[in-house]
């Protein structure tokens, strides 16, 4: 579904992303993590076409990413979202429609499943950060898209939201959608992501399943196979030995 090869992307003299090739199968639930300014949202914004590689290629299905066939593949959801604070929610829907130009039966059933029949009518600008954010979950998975791109998404919402948007990402992934999630939350990750690409310093650190990560490093939760990957191997003895 997405590869990434020879990725290449610099900002005057920060080289943000150093050349890194990956491969996410499609269906997957893949994990995008890494501390800040290890290069996630460059990647990210590579993958969208917001903008474009020093050298290298991103691929949707095999279209070249940036390209309109490629969006069309896409499902975004940012961490903040930013709707025109007049709109309100069925508008909102109404116009992604016409400019996607493509069926949204889907957005019914999702408004239910987040109980957002109150809100749609009022103006975006009126309503809460979570309502907000369930609006925008609402958006990116209201065209039943082959690819959903999810920038931290889960910020903002309340237990019974995270347990319903976790629910439908599942079943989406079950129908062979592939969803790449970028979050700092290992814990949340860990619940429904298969796969995980680790990233440090503009580099892929790790890109494989979460299960391959765990046996590498010999422990059982994903925080703490993840840190000791980030161990030295002089760290990663001591460490043995404290044990």
């Amino acid at each position: 579904m997405i590869q990434v090869t020879s990725l290449r992307k610099r900002y005057g003299d920060l080289e943000v992303l150093r050349s890194i090739t990956l491969s996410v199968m499609s269906g997957s639930i893949t994990g995008l993590a890494g501390p800040n300014a290890c290069g996630k949202t460059t990647l990210v914004k590579l993958l969208l076409g917001l903008v474009f590689p020093d050298g290298g290629e991103i691929r949707v299905n095999d279209l070249l990413a940036g390209s309109v066939a490629a969006r069309e593949q896409i499902g975004y959801m940012p961490q903040v979202p930013d709707f025109p604070p007049r709109l309100t929610a069925n508008e909102l829907f109404l116009l992604l429609g016409s400019i996607r130009n493509s069926s949204y039966d889907y957005c019914k059933e999702l408004t239910n499943c987040f109980e957002l029949a109150p809100h749609l009518n009022k103006p975006l600008g009126e309503l809460s950060t979570g309502t907000r954010q369930k609006i925008s979950a609402v958006a990116a998975l209201m065209f039943q898209s082959p690819l959903l791109v999810l920038d931290e998404p889960t910020a903002g919402f309340d237990p019974i939201a995270c347990v319903t948007f976790k629910e439908l990402l599942l079943n989406a992934a079950k129908q062979g959608t592939t969803i790449l999630i970028v979050s700092h939350i290992i814990p949340e990750l860990e619940q429904i992501a298969s796969d995980l690409v680790f990233m440090l310093d503009g580099q892929i650190r790790f890109s494989g399943p979460v299960s391959t990560l765990k046996k590498q490093t010999g422990v059982d939760g994903l925080e703490k196979a993840i840190v000791a990957l980030l161990r030295s191997p002089a760290e990663q003895s001591k460490a043995g030995d404290l044990q």
